[in-house]
């Protein structure tokens, strides 16, 4: 089965991480076996993508494009469309975690849903985030043309850059994006990397700035957070906090 594959494939890591790779070579080459007898198509490409990623982190690259050609294969023979745009979207999606990234790339080109190849590409993207390969990951959010899929990207990314310290990059990726909630989400990540940072005036004024631009009591409530990296080392802040946004909660209702 599947589960038992996946399983086998871990196993497989941990021996070679323990530098026994005769026997990790043993279990991987069972693991295939035991994909071989899975029915399902898709089922088949998702576990073979998985054995892929596991043998890449094990830095066993020929057998990891091995694997991953073959998941190829097998999806080439999917007959239904969807089925067949899922399993691609599966296989860039394990290929952008082994940071295969051309790979990757080359797989959700083949996509020919758009909105599915979108939804492959935010997840290259934001895998290309996390390991801080910020013009790549602006290059890929760049051809993302569904908005609120872009602007889920752009969320990621500014949140990326506040995680790594980039305040200035995570500022302007921010301002740079057109849905409320998603913007909302990366500022509360900003504020609070700002605040772990010990840079208060930056969070000053960056509360000030969006405060400023409220226009709804939803928007709000959303950026209310942004600031609460004020109340460790200012308690007080807290009531005081609490007492203004009352006072602009009851403005807002009108």
């Amino acid at each position: 089965s599947g589960g038992q594959a996946v399983a086998l494939s871990k196993l497989g890591r941990a021996l070679a991480q323990a530098q026994c790779w005769e026997q990790a070579e043993r279990v991987w080459k069972q693991a295939e076996q035991v994909i071989a007898t899975i029915q399902d198509s898709l089922g088949q490409t998702v576990v073979l993508g998985e054995l892929g990623k596991v043998l890449a982190q094990a830095q066993c690259w020929e057998q990891a494009e091995r694997v991953w050609k073959q998941a190829e294969q097998v999806i080439a023979t999917i007959q239904d469309s969807l089925g067949q745009t899922v399993a691609l979207c599966e296989l860039g999606k394990v290929l952008a975690q082994a940071q295969c990234w051309e790979k990757a790339k080359q797989v959700i080109g083949t996509i020919q849903h758009s909105f599915w190849q979108t939804v492959a590409l935010c997840e290259l993207g934001e895998a290309l985030a996390q390991t801080q390969r910020w013009e790549e990951t602006k290059q890929i959010i760049g051809t993302i043309e569904h908005s609120h899929l872009q602007a889920g990207a752009l969320s990621k990314l500014g949140q990326a850059f506040a995680q790594a310290q980039q305040f200035e990059q995570a500022e302007q990726i921010i301002g740079c994006i057109r849905v409320s909630f998603e913007q909302a989400e990366a500022l509360r990540e900003l504020g609070g990397a700002l605040a772990r940072s010990n840079e208060y005036e930056r969070l000053l004024y960056l509360v000030h700035y969006w405060w400023q631009h409220v226009r709804t009591r939803d928007e709000a409530i959303d950026l209310l957070p942004i600031a609460y990296g004020f109340i460790s080392c200012h308690p007080e802040l807290g009531i005081a906090f609490c007492d203004a946004f009352a006072w602009v909660d009851e403005f807002l209702r009108g």
